[in-house]
């Protein structure tokens, strides 16, 4: 007769009940979370005010405000430069406001949140490569 360890068996049934709420929890809020990534915007502006853009949840530009005196105060190579600087800074911002709310929904180390960040799909897939024994970023050249 085999001996069962009564104590691994309870760790292991309370790590699955874990798992299992959070999966439930984000199955049940994947139409809420949805909506709120799609909500997701950022906003940056020039010190002076002149120049002001709005990234949505991507971080591509969905407004540009340039006040006539910025044609004045910069040569244009100069306006240019601010307006992909500030777009950067923006969407940065719009990147880790998508990464809290997938924290809120999905498990610290999953590699979603990063992927949102990043782009990088060696992130989104670390994880299971750990999980089944092979190097991160194995086999996914594609």
């Amino acid at each position: 007769m085999r001996y069962a360890d009564r104590n691994a068996n309870a760790d292991l049934m309370a790590r699955f009940d874990e798992v299992y709420e959070r999966y439930t929890k984000l199955r049940g809020g994947l139409g809420t979370l949805q909506a709120r990534l799609k909500d997701v915007n950022a906003t940056a502006a020039s010190p002076n005010r002149l120049v002001t853009v709005k990234v949505g949840p991507q971080g591509q530009l969905i407004e540009l405000v340039i006040h006539d005196d910025a044609y004045r105060r910069y040569p244009a190579r100069e306006l240019s430069s601010l307006i992909l600087g500030l777009t950067r800074t923006a969407a940065a911002e719009a990147a880790e406001k998508m990464q809290q709310l997938l924290g809120e929904f999905m498990p610290a180390g999953t590699g979603a949140a990063e992927f949102v960040r990043t782009g990088d799909f060696d992130s989104l897939l670390s994880r299971t490569d750990e999980t089944l024994g092979k190097p991160t970023g194995a086999g996914h050249d594609g």
